[in-house]
């Protein structure tokens, strides 16, 4: 059973991050990966989670970023889903599967929608 969520959240270009210090990196690390962990909590409460998955991220946001932003952009939630569906990381092998995309927001508008199947 498909089972999505829309996060306000505005996901920062890979760009952004290599400009910052290292310390605002690490927190904004965990607090994603927190944040991800939480998404699942929501999502399945006390249903058991999936033993294969394929996750789906669509950052919303008035412009598009190229493909290689948008990946890295994610990369700490990508993570912190992983864990927090059970997977020792998130590669393939572990059997779950990433895809990201984006979607046009309106102005001001920045969200990531989750969907797991």
């Amino acid at each position: 059973m498909a089972r999505s969520l829309k996060y306000p959240y505005k996901v920062k270009s890979r760009n952004v991050w290599d400009g910052w210090h290292w310390r605002k990196k690490s927190r904004v690390s965990k607090d994603e990966k927190v944040m991800a962990s939480l998404m699942v909590q929501q999502m399945y409460g006390a249903d058991p989670l999936p033993d294969k998955a394929v996750v789906t991220m669509i950052r919303i946001a008035p412009r598009a970023l190229d493909d290689d932003n948008n990946v890295g952009g994610m990369k700490h939630i990508r993570d912190g889903l992983a864990s927090a569906l059970g997977f020792k990381d998130d590669a393939v092998s572990s059997g779950v599967t990433f895809v990201c995309g984006q979607a046009r927001g309106k102005a001001k508008e920045y969200a990531l929608l989750v969907q797991i199947e």
